[in-house]
């Protein structure tokens, strides 16, 4: 009774498949063994364009995958990898030496010019002797100058300090 029931199901779904096929292609697939039968000349292109698309779309792939040499792969990965570790920390190493060049050169001219950096920091001119109370200081500008002077864009004559002992004693 089982047995029964299992071939009535696979009957079915077969028949689902041939109506879905016979809609999906106008061709009724209950008469594609007969035609092949009939007309074995046919069968031949069709068993050679389907046996180069299972190679071109399947076995190709796979036999890609074995071929294909992974330890020189991981090579070539693994050096890309240190090429860019390398360079990551090079452009690490100098944004850290442009920052601590940056803060020298805000401390030199703190140290040097401190009624120029009080200015730079007011974000206007003050008169001589001035002290600034209340507001935030304008540190965007004082990173600018001092990023500049970092960076050489200054002319900087004999010493790093000598710009800013001229722009103090009122010569520039």
């Amino acid at each position: 009774m089982a047995l029964g029931a299992i071939k009535a199901g696979l009957k079915q779904i077969s028949a689902f498949g041939n109506k879905a096929t016979g809609f999906a292609t106008g061709v009724d697939a209950k008469g594609i063994p007969g035609f092949l039968k009939e007309n074995p000349m046919l069968a031949i292109p069709g068993l050679i364009l389907g046996a180069g698309f299972v190679k071109d779309a399947i076995y190709d792939p796979i036999a890609a995958s074995f071929t294909t040499n992974s330890a020189e792969d991981m090579q070539e990965f693994a050096a890309m990898n240190a090429d860019i570790a390398f360079g990551m920390q090079q452009r690490q190493e100098q944004a850290m030496k442009i920052q601590k060049e940056t803060a020298k050169q805000a401390a030199s001219l703190a140290a040097v010019a401190p009624h120029l950096y009080n200015q730079i920091l007011a974000g206007r001119t003050l008169p001589q002797g001035a002290l600034v109370l209340g507001g935030t200081p304008r540190t965007d500008l004082m990173e600018q100058l001092a990023f500049g002077m970092a960076s050489g864009k200054f002319n900087q004559p004999d010493s790093d300090t000598s710009m800013l002992a001229a722009m103090a004693s009122g010569q520039l």
